[in-house]
């Protein structure tokens, strides 16, 4: 599979073409080892843990929150910054120039924003991209909510942290 390509596919569905660009623009601006990396070897699925792990998670996660998204009638800009959001995610899982081998930080949210300023792009642009991106860590266990779910409105904090909860859960799914 062509992984870039495939992100670059996602990333085109987004309809606000400075938001898009902005997208793009971060997708080949970090070093490719972000996307070739490992995804989680404890919450993720088997295929996402070997090489472009980390790719293959996030376009899971556009396409669950996609569906979340049709579902819930998010549209708009609100739409294409959950895309884009869910893109970038976890770009930040192995540190700031993502040259971390061992250790994944959970610490990998907040530092996507910083990551993005390293690379001359300013994020300051795009909040509606890095808050839900913050949000989406949390552990969820039977009967207990991340916090900040129990307001009951439907935002893209949500749906980026149910859609990468649901990419993640998939692998305790058996058949």
């Amino acid at each position: 599979m062509d992984y870039l390509g495939e992100l670059d596919k996602r990333a085109a569905l987004i309809q606000d073409w400075e938001l898009r660009e902005f997208t793009c623009r971060v997708i080949h601006s970090i070093p490719e080892s972000i996307w070739k990396m490992p995804s989680s070897f404890y919450h993720h699925l088997p295929d996402e843990r070997c090489a472009w792990g980390n790719a293959l998670h996030s376009l899971r996660v556009v396409d669950v929150c996609l569906i979340l998204a049709e579902c819930l009638l998010v549209v708009g800009i609100q739409r294409d910054s959950l895309i884009s959001a869910a893109l970038l995610h976890d770009i930040g899982k192995r540190g700031l120039r993502g040259d971390t081998k061992i250790i994944q930080t959970s610490q990998h949210p907040t530092l996507v924003r910083e990551i993005v300023r390293n690379l001359g792009i300013a994020p300051e642009d795009w909040d509606t991209v890095f808050l839900p991106i913050k949000d989406h860590m949390g552990k969820w266990s039977k009967g207990e909510l991340p916090e900040f779910l129990s307001t009951k409105v439907v935002d893209n904090s949500m749906i980026l942290h149910l859609a990468d909860c649901i990419v993640a859960r998939w692998a305790e799914v058996v058949y």
